[in-house]
């Protein structure tokens, strides 16, 4: 994770396209629905451009992404607040893939808007990330974030890893262009030059465990 300035810019047509159609149609609900309806998809390429075209929790660039909500819609529903499933605020770009991994951990994550530059660094040629700089009152946060959501090690997310670093590893990629896709990437490869270690590692694809002895 590194850290996304906020807050993002409120796009024009929001608050009457999504703000206030979202609280007109909880108003006109018997019973607050088991899911809210989404007026927010228009607007998320704006919550794209708002985080790079980053997941908040990759901190990398990604084809497609969702709108999350960071309090979740249970959480809203349980504590009387419905109107931030429509809250500007609320919206985190992320991964697809993470959407149901952190459904019912609110308040538990770290919320990228919280995150420092500094919090987090990715090894090399392990391409793990480690918490190395993250405040002793958040550390917690930090390791349930990392488990939770795999942003330590889970497949997905170290195949997005040697994915960018292979480009410029090729030589298909320069490190200014790898920052803003994968800036975790990028600082791990500037701090292993600046240490003096040679040449990149040739570092092989991640693959699932079972077919890890066939590749």
């Amino acid at each position: 994770m590194i850290h996304v300035p906020s807050p993002i810019d409120e796009p024009t047509a929001f608050d009457v396209e999504c703000r206030q159609a979202g609280l007109t149609y909880l108003q006109n609900q018997e019973a607050l629905p088991k899911r809210p309806k989404d007026f927010w998809s228009p607007f998320r390429l704006d919550l794209r451009r708002g985080f790079g075209g980053c997941c908040g929790y990759y901190a990398m660039y990604v084809h497609d992404g969702h709108v999350d909500h960071f309090v979740s819609w249970n959480t809203c529903k349980n504590n009387n607040t419905p109107h931030l499933a429509y809250e500007w605020n609320n919206f985190r770009f992320v991964d697809g893939a993470l959407n149901s991994s952190k459904r019912t951990l609110d308040g538990l994550l770290l919320d990228p808007f919280e995150v420092q530059d500094d919090w987090f660094e990715l090894e090399l040629p392990t391409l793990l990330l480690r918490p190395v700089r993250v405040p002793a009152d958040r550390m917690d946060a930090a390791r349930l974030t990392l488990e939770r959501l795999e942003l330590d090690q889970g497949l997905r997310v170290l195949e997005l890893r040697w994915e960018w670093y292979d480009q410029h590893r090729r030589g298909d990629l320069p490190l200014g262009g790898l920052r803003r896709v994968a800036p975790l990437v990028a600082r791990a490869i500037e701090r292993w030059n600046a240490d003096g270690r040679g040449a990149l590692p040739d570092i092989a694809r991640p693959v699932p465990e079972p077919y890890a002895n066939l590749v």
